[in-house]
C-alpha cells in the first residue's frame, strides 16, 4: 500500500493525491502536523512506496506515479506538450509556491501554532501575496481564456494548480470574479471524483469559505 505523509493544506500532497487518484492507486494519506515535526512545507511530503523506497520531492514522485501506475498519463507522450506541462508544474511549485501559496499558509495557519494562538498575522506579507497572487492568476487567465487550457487534455500541470488553488480557496483568498475563465476551469477540475475527498476536509479551528466544497461555486 501506498502511504502519503503530508500536511493537509500543502499544494504538494494535495497534488499527489490528486495524481494517485486519477490514476485509480489505493493509497492511504497520513495527515502530518508541520507545528509539530519543524520542518518547511515544502520538505514535509513522504511518499512512502510499497517496496520500502521514500520519494520526498512532490514533482518527481507525481511523475514516477504516473510512469510506473496503469490508467491514463497525466503528461503528454509529445516532447513540446510535456516540456510545457512540466513548465507549469515548476512554475507553481517553485515560484507560485514561494510567492503566494507559502506566504498564505504561515500567515492563515502556521503563525498561529508556532506562537501558541498568541501571534497574529503579518499583514504586509500577506498583503503582498494577495497583490502577487491577482498578479499570477491575472497570467494564468489570459492563458486559459487564449488557450483553453494550460496544455491540453488533463495533466499533471492541471493537477498542481488546482492544487495551489484549493489552498488559497479554503482561506477564500481567490478572487474568482476576476478571473472567469480560470474560474469554469476550475469548476471542471474540482468536480471529477479525484476531488471530492479535498473539499470533504476541513482543517480543525479553520473553516473553510462557504462556496468551498461546491462543485459550482
Amino acid at each position: 500500500m501506498i502511504r502519503l505523509h503530508d500536511f493537509m493544506l500543502s499544494p504538494f500532497g494535495r497534488k499527489l493525491r490528486l495524481v494517485l487518484a486519477e490514476k485509480k492507486c489505493d493509497f492511504t494519506f497520513i495527515p502530518t502536523r508541520p507545528w509539530d515535526l519543524g520542518l518547511p512545507l515544502d520538505e514535509m511530503t513522504r511518499l512512502q512506496l510499497p517496496d520500502g523506497n521514500t520519494l520526498e520531492d512532490a514533482t518527481a514522485a507525481a511523475e514516477y506515479i504516473d510512469e510506473t501506475m496503469p490508467a491514463t498519463r497525466l503528461m503528454p507522450v509529445a516532447p513540446l506538450a510535456r516540456a510545457r506541462a512540466r513548465r507549469w508544474s515548476n512554475w507553481l511549485d517553485q515560484a507560485f509556491w514561494r510567492s503566494v501559496t507559502a506566504i498564505i499558509l504561515e500567515e492563515r495557519v502556521l503563525c498561529r501554532y508556532r506562537s501558541e494562538g498568541s501571534a497574529a498575522p503579518d499583514q504586509a506579507s500577506l498583503k503582498a501575496a494577495l497583490s502577487m497572487l491577482r498578479t499570477s492568476l491575472a497570467q494564468v487567465e489570459q492563458h486559459l481564456a487564449n488557450q483553453g487550457a494550460l496544455v491540453g487534455g488533463l495533466t499533471i500541470a492541471d493537477l498542481t494548480l488546482a492544487a495551489h488553488l484549493s489552498t488559497a480557496d479554503y482561506f477564500g483568498d481567490v478572487p474568482w470574479q476576476a478571473i472567469p475563465a480560470t474560474r469554469e476551469w476550475y469548476a471542471m477540475i474540482k468536480s471529477r471524483p479525484s476531488f471530492r475527498p479535498l473539499l470533504q476536509e476541513t482543517l480543525p479551528g479553520f473553516a473553510p469559505v462557504s462556496h468551498y466544497a461546491d462543485p459550482d461555486f
